[in-house]
């Protein structure tokens, strides 16, 4: 998905409030340099697989994801046996996975870790209403079990975001949005978005393409010349004469190149 501007949908603002843009722009950055990190680490390897680019690839997102969001002040927080910290903005945890190559498309997911199923525990059914139950409510998952958040910091809420993408055809899709597992781990989608893929900057109006906007110092963004605009007047029309001139110029040119070269050869 691709556009020339983006604004963040109402969902977008619900789950991040006022950071909504600033959290789109460093999930569609942290896909963009995990790609090519993994491209760099395939070239690297000499490998005739996308292993080396696959992982790195999958390690690049979730780091670059985590620092983009801890550069906004968000809350970081690592989850016991969690080899990665993950980022909690206005107490929504952001888990950002990079699917596998083998994954048949956005539904069919399925969490194998434990912990990314104790941190997608935190995502339950909700409408656009949240509903306060008191200091002393014990948020459980879907099956009932009681769920400990303490290990997430503030966070009350998890979202989900996959990236898909291969060393061949680049990032395809960003997709972000509220899930719940199944008892096996499938991932289904309550409600599901897609980020575009070339937005990296963050204005007034929304998220704008940096292609569309010339660097500074560049020749694009450069003050377009002044023209001089008027009416050739008899006087300066090209005549006969004047093409004969230039051909003698030139005739008189080669001249002198030859015979500075017969020179030289002397």
């Amino acid at each position: 998905m691709s556009s020339n501007t983006f604004q963040p949908s109402l969902w977008m603002k619900e789950a991040f409030e006022e950071d909504a843009a600033e959290v789109a722009t460093i999930l569609i950055q942290a896909a963009s340099t995990a790609q090519a990190d993994g491209s760099e680490a395939k070239a690297g390897s000499r490998l005739t697989t996308d292993d080396a680019y696959g992982v790195t690839a999958r390690l690049a997102f979730a780091n670059e994801t985590v620092t983009g969001l801890e550069e906004i002040g968000a809350e970081i927080v690592h989850p016991r046996g969690s080899r990665h910290s993950v980022g909690v903005v206005n107490g929504t945890l952001i888990l950002a996975i990079k699917l596998p190559a083998n994954n048949k498309g956005v539904d069919d997911i399925k969490m194998k870790s434990a912990v990314r199923r104790r941190m997608l525990d935190l995502a339950p059914v909700r409408e656009h209403t949240t509903l306060d139950f008191g200091a002393d409510y014990e948020l459980t998952s879907s099956d009932g079990r009681v769920v400990n958040t303490t290990e997430f910091g503030t966070a009350t809420r998890a979202v989900l975001i996959a990236l898909k993408g291969s060393a061949r055809s680049g990032v395809e899709h960003l997709y972000i949005g509220d899930v719940r597992l199944s008892d096996s781990g499938e991932v289904i989608w309550l409600h599901r978005e897609e980020l575009p893929i070339d937005m990296t900057e963050t204005t007034v109006a929304g998220l704008v393409a940096l292609d569309l906007k010339p660097q500074d110092g560049s020749f694009a963004s450069g003050a377009l010349p002044k023209a001089s605009l008027g009416l050739v007047t008899n006087d300066e029309t090209v005549t006969d004469n004047d093409i004969a001139d230039e051909r003698t110029d030139s005739t008189d040119m080669k001249t002198a190149v030859n015979d500075e070269s017969s020179k030289n050869s002397r």
